[in-house]
């Protein structure tokens, strides 16, 4: 899609313009979930955004971690920071000795 197409979305009745870059979709370590992860390009502050279908909560969590940083400078750098926030407690929770359960996986009520 061009710039100027995202032009049009310039607009002050326009709120927060977001364009869809690409969907990932996986399944992590174990569990039989699939989880997807989606970019965006924000249209003002040109940053990538990340949306994913699921948050992890381990037994040693108290809730589904939710990272307070959800976009990057880049494709690369949005699904990296959305990849570890998935991958690093549930190799805590490997390294601790867990089991991985399907109930790990919280699906995330903001993800249409």
């Amino acid at each position: 899609m061009s710039d100027r197409a995202d032009d049009v979305m310039q607009d002050d009745l326009i709120d927060e313009p977001l364009r869809l870059l690409n969907e990932y979709e996986f399944c992590l370590g174990t569990l039989s979930t699939t989880i997807r992860i989606r970019l965006y390009k924000h249209l003002r502050s040109g940053k990538v955004v990340f949306k994913q279908s699921h948050f992890l909560k381990t037994p040693d969590q108290d809730a589904g971690y939710r990272t307070s940083v959800t976009f990057g400078e880049d494709e690369a750098d949005a699904l990296h920071l959305a990849k570890d926030t998935l991958t690093k407690y549930y190799r805590q929770a490997l390294n601790a000795g867990r089991r991985p359960q399907e109930n790990w996986l919280v699906a995330n009520p903001d993800f249409a």
